[in-house]
C-alpha cells in the first residue's frame, strides 16, 4: 500500500520540493502527510459524486415536472400560455393555438410580440411594465389575427404570467 500511496502522489511531491520545510520531511511524517491528503482527497470525492447523485435526481424530477405542467397546458380546455421574461413562449394550450390561427406553427422559443406583429405600441410597453411587476387584467380585450380578423380575449398580465 505504502508504494502505490507514493506512486499516486509524485507529482504532489515534486511540485512541494520548492517548500523546503516540506521537503525535509522524513518517511514517517512524509506518509501521515500524504495519507492526510489521500483522505482529504477520498472525502471530497465522495461528497462530489453524493451531489452529482442529488443534481442528478433533481433534475429527473423537474424533468418529470415541467412535462406534467407542459401536459396540463397543452390539454388544457382554455387558451393559456407562458412566456419567459424575453416574451417568448415556454407552453400554449391548443386552445390558444387555435383561438390565434396558430395551431401549424411551432411558437415555442420564439417571441409573442413576433408572432403578434400587429400589435400596438401601448400593449409593448403594457407587457414590459408586468415584466416588471406591475400587475394589470383586462376582461375584454379585441385581438386583431393576422388574417385580419378578431377576437376578444381576456387576459392577467403581472410578476407571474402575462396575457
Amino acid at each position: 500500500m505504502v508504494p502505490e500511496i507514493q506512486n499516486q502522489h509524485r507529482l504532489l511531491k515534486r511540485q512541494l520540493r520548492n517548500f523546503p520545510e516540506i521537503s525535509a520531511l522524513n518517511a514517517d511524517h512524509w506518509m501521515t502527510f500524504l495519507n492526510v491528503v489521500n483522505e482529504t482527497y477520498q472525502q471530497v470525492d465522495r461528497e462530489r459524486r453524493l451531489l452529482e447523485n442529488a443534481i442528478e435526481v433533481t433534475a429527473q424530477e423537474l424533468s418529470g415536472v415541467n412535462r406534467q405542467l407542459q401536459l396540463f397546458i397543452e390539454n388544457a380546455p382554455t387558451g393559456i400560455a407562458m412566456l419567459d421574461h424575453q416574451l417568448r413562449y415556454l407552453y400554449a394550450s391548443r386552445r390558444w393555438l387555435e383561438d390565434r390561427k396558430l395551431e401549424h406553427i411551432d411558437i415555442i422559443g420564439k417571441s409573442h410580440h413576433e408572432l403578434t406583429s400587429n400589435i400596438s405600441e401601448d400593449k409593448k410597453k403594457l407587457h414590459q411594465q408586468c415584466l416588471l411587476g406591475e400587475s394589470f387584467s383586462c376582461d375584454e380585450d379585441r385581438i386583431i389575427f393576422a388574417d385580419g380578423s378578431y377576437g376578444w380575449i381576456r387576459w392577467d398580465g403581472g410578476r407571474s404570467s402575462l396575457g
